[in-house]
């Protein structure tokens, strides 16, 4: 994990790329394909490894020519910079409803209980690390864990602002907090299970965070 000693390092990073991979498409921002998408696909969906792969190579420097059977498990100079591939493992966006029936199946199969937080998927998740395992030139050789906060200054609430929030300037009443945490690819678990156990502790990491952030927003304020 490199942690920048200055502000001024920042300025030394090559700019990244940014693929947000979500409801069955990966986009760098938001078109009417994507909210096509949202509508004819089921929050459960799920892509199959050459999917994951043809997808990744179209939206890279690589020209797509072969049959996505062809493109798995290969090699490829892709580019020279940096890639993001943005996931969002909880699918939808945090609701009390959604956040109510979840921690109701979660009491059911004894899951850790969570308020800040909707339960994440686990298929689609390992698939994509599977993927970007396989396919050694894409530049993505780390992993950056994101927890985001909201604050309503005026309300006193944490809130989860919506898309549409996102298209203008956020209200100067909002405070957001962000914690990022780097792990090297190397080190996630390469078995599924233990994947998806090191996601689900991750989780409970963030929850933790989460509850910290909002007894410590007094000092933001």
């Amino acid at each position: 994990m490199k942690i920048l000693d200055h502000i001024e390092d920042a300025t030394q990073l090559p700019t990244p790329r940014l693929n947000f991979f979500t409801w069955s498409t990966i986009w760098r921002v938001p078109t009417v394909r994507l909210l096509t998408n949202i509508v004819n696909n089921d929050e459960n969906w799920e892509l199959d490894n050459s999917d994951i792969v043809y997808k990744l190579l179209k939206t890279s420097d690589y020209s797509v020519e072969k049959t996505e059977s062809q493109l798995s498990g290969q090699e490829f100079e892709i580019n020279n910079y940096p890639e993001w591939l943005i996931l969002f493992p909880e699918v939808n966006i945090w609701n009390k409803t959604d956040l109510y029936l979840q921690q109701k199946q979660g009491e059911k199969y004894y899951l850790p209980k969570l308020n800040h937080l909707l339960y994440p998927r686990f298929k689609n998740f390992n698939k994509t690390i599977a993927t970007i395992r396989k396919l050694k030139g894409l530049n993505i050789p780390h992993l950056h864990s994101l927890t985001i906060f909201y604050y309503d200054k005026l309300t006193k609430h944490e809130i989860c602002p919506s898309l549409i929030d996102f298209v203008g300037d956020l209200p100067s009443n909002i405070l957001v907090r962000v914690h990022i945490k780097s792990r090297s690819l190397k080190r996630l678990p390469t078995r599924s299970n233990k994947l998806e156990k090191w996601l689900e502790n991750e989780w409970d990491s963030k929850e933790k965070l989460l509850e910290s952030m909002e007894r410590s927003i007094g000092h933001f304020l």
